[in-house]
């Protein structure tokens, strides 16, 4: 009898609170580009770099979204050779174009450097396409590339 009682006074307890945290997080939320702007950028992208480098891919979309949208007010320059891996060597052909897409949007000399090198051997038709938008700086190209294909279905 006690345990029934303990289970249904902690059941109504976190019944309680829900609402309270789904209005919350809907104000988070609507506020999130405020937020950002009048945050701190550094850390917010030390935060974007864990993110990035996480083995969670969920995690890492989520974060390479992140850096695509605020590209000009965050510096991931700690997690671009994951970048670099996730492109080259991730068997999801959708995860590799939204890296690809996170390397366009930060301009990494050292990271363009390697796909111009990679132009050359890569076998995706798709792939090589946004290789040669992201070398040659066509951002309609990629952002083509990246609206039509990668954002959509990156996690299927």
């Amino acid at each position: 009898m006690k345990r029934f009682f303990y289970t249904t006074a902690i059941f109504l307890i976190t019944l309680s609170l829900l609402p309270t945290g789904f209005i919350q997080a809907g104000d988070i939320k609507a506020d999130w580009d405020k937020m950002i702007v009048s945050g701190d950028w550094h850390n917010f992208s030390k935060n974007l770099e864990g993110a990035v480098k996480s083995e969670n891919m969920g995690l890492q979309v989520s974060a390479m979204q992140m850096v695509i949208k605020y590209s000009d007010k965050v510096t991931i320059n700690n997690s671009v050779t994951n970048l670099v891996r996730v492109y080259r060597s991730d068997p999801n052909e959708r995860f590799r174009q939204l890296a690809l897409v996170t390397i366009h949007a930060i301009q990494n000399d050292w990271a363009l450097g390697i796909v111009e090198r990679d132009l050359g051997f890569e076998r995706s038709p798709k792939i090589k396409k946004l290789m040669t938008a992201v070398i040659d700086n066509d951002s309609r190209e990629v952002a083509s590339i990246y609206e039509n294909e990668v954002i959509l279905s990156v996690l299927k």
